[in-house]
């Protein structure tokens, strides 16, 4: 993963069409990270405590959009994935997509 997040870093550039997100050059994808927010690490104290994840709301489709949302508690870490079907299909059949992650739904 660490890998992956370097390429991207290498290689994004801002985009006009989404303020404050970055594209990969020559790929129809727009990324947002918030892999390095520790928000796992704030205490709404009471019964509410410490979260486990914190994901992203739902929200209308956009084609191409990729979220790296916060890392778990554990340390793992959610990718949310805009893609058309037969895109998503080749993606979830991928052999070595699937050796580095997991479809949860």
């Amino acid at each position: 993963m660490a890998s992956a997040t370097a390429l991207v870093e290498s290689l994004k550039t801002s985009d006009s069409n989404m303020s404050g997100r970055s594209s990969l050059p020559f790929t129809d994808l727009k990324l947002s990270s918030w892999s390095k927010e520790a928000c796992c690490a704030f205490n709404f104290g009471g019964v509410l405590g410490k979260a486990d994840a914190v994901r992203r709301p739902a929200f209308k489709a956009w084609e191409g959009l990729v979220y790296f949302m916060p890392k778990d508690s554990d340390g793992s870490l959610a990718v949310a994935l805009c893609l058309r079907g037969e895109d998503f299909a080749r993606l979830r059949n991928d052999s070595v997509f699937s050796e580095y992650f997991t479809y949860v739904g």
